[in-house]
């Protein structure tokens, strides 16, 4: 995790974030800006501190993730073990790893159906049934499996309006985001962190991510620096909070990040140490 994050949004690094339980988090980035490390920080913030996250990706294979999350000290295989974690890879993503094999994990749209959605979704819900039971066999005498809190990520999901042709509406999409707000199995609501490219959208795909937008409770968004490139500071973050989230006070609105190889720093525009 990036413990500066967390310092932004008011979050604990060694409790689990029960505050964002049944709240939208949006991550959106651009071209001149990769986002990337918003899911990074989201699935070691939730896995460090005792949840479990299931990762549907449409845009990236496991390998992809497993090679960050060890940078950032988590054993992604250990956890998947224990019932604390899964991977859903949504589409073929072409690898030019010759190493990289596929995940048992696939998931691939089956656009001749008439709800391809709805089948992932069921998906998703089969996969925290069965991670509910893994934790329960690793540790039967220990709390509750189904107390454990739950974090839901879906990454690039605009990737479904390209790749798909059409085939899938954002009307279609909202309803499948929507639904994955609330699973039967699990209690409280679980944590959904949606990310998108947000430059990419056009038509019904830019009015998704508006609402999308107006429904989250944390939107993050990433954008490169007015000013063009700088080795020294990589981009800037927009944080906004829905009203009533909470009782805090807001955090800053916009911060500067670095990405270094096992962290991302941020400070505040201006205090960069290459500034100071």
């Amino acid at each position: 995790m990036f413990e500066g994050l967390n310092a932004a949004l008011s979050l604990s690094n060694t409790a689990p974030p029960t505050e964002l339980q049944g709240s939208l988090v949006l991550c959106a980035d651009t071209l001149e800006a990769d986002g990337g490390f918003l899911l990074h920080h989201w699935l070691a913030t939730h896995l460090k501190t005792g949840a479990a996250v299931v990762l549907v990706s449409f845009a990236h294979i496991q390998n992809h993730f497993a090679l960050v999350a060890r940078k950032l000290g988590i054993n992604l295989a250990q956890l998947e073990a224990r019932g604390m974690f899964r991977f859903i890879g949504g589409l073929d993503v072409p690898s030019t790893d010759a190493q990289s094999q596929p995940s048992s994990g696939d998931f691939h749209l089956d656009l001749s159906n008439p709800a391809p959605l709805k089948e992932l979704h069921q998906r998703i819900q089969d996969t925290l049934k069965a991670m509910e039971a893994s934790r329960r066999a690793a540790n039967p005498a220990g709390e509750d499996a189904t107390q454990t809190p739950v974090c839901i990520i879906l990454d690039s999901v605009d990737t479904l309006f390209h790749a798909t042709g059409g085939a899938i509406t954002p009307a279609a999409l909202l309803g499948f985001i929507h639904s994955c707000r609330s699973f039967p199995l699990v209690a409280p609501a679980p944590c959904l962190v949606v990310s998108v490219h947000a430059d990419a959208l056009f038509g019904g795909a830019k009015a998704l991510f508006a609402t999308l937008k107006h429904q989250a409770q944390v939107t993050l968004t990433v954008s490169g620096l007015p000013s063009g490139y700088s080795k020294d500071v990589h981009g800037q973050l927009y944080i906004s909070r829905a009203s009533g989230l909470d009782e805090r006070p807001a955090p800053q609105s916009k911060l500067h990040y670095k990405i270094q190889d096992h962290t991302v720093t941020f400070f505040a525009p201006g205090l960069s140490r290459a500034v100071i």
